[in-house]
């Protein structure tokens, strides 16, 4: 490989370093439970069945179910499902860190 394309790449390498240093993560993903549902199903090409998905309430009625035994999350691939309790708010808003 030439010099110029190893140092392209390695400045590629080194800008993602610095981006993952300073938060700027490709890693999360705000979403709504399913109104009147006992789970709420959320795709994305990020999640793995070894993926280690966190909820963040972002709602007074989210953090109602986030507490323990209010939910809970089941990694499939390409998928999450959270199982919750049936509910008619509209407003348990959630914000999920997706890793691995």
């Amino acid at each position: 490989m030439p010099s110029s394309a190893w140092q392209e790449w390695l400045t590629r390498i080194a800008r993602t370093l610095n981006e993952a240093i300073f938060g700027n993560l490709n890693v999360v993903r705000d979403v709504t439970l399913e109104v009147g549902a006992t789970e709420t199903v959320v795709i994305d090409d990020r999640i793995g069945v070894f993926s280690w998905v966190l909820p963040m309430p972002l709602t007074e009625s989210a953090a109602g179910v986030a507490g323990p035994g209010g939910m809970w999350l089941e990694p499939k691939s390409g998928q999450v499902v959270i199982h919750h309790d049936a509910s008619s708010a509209t407003d348990r808003h959630f914000r999920l860190a997706i890793f691995g």
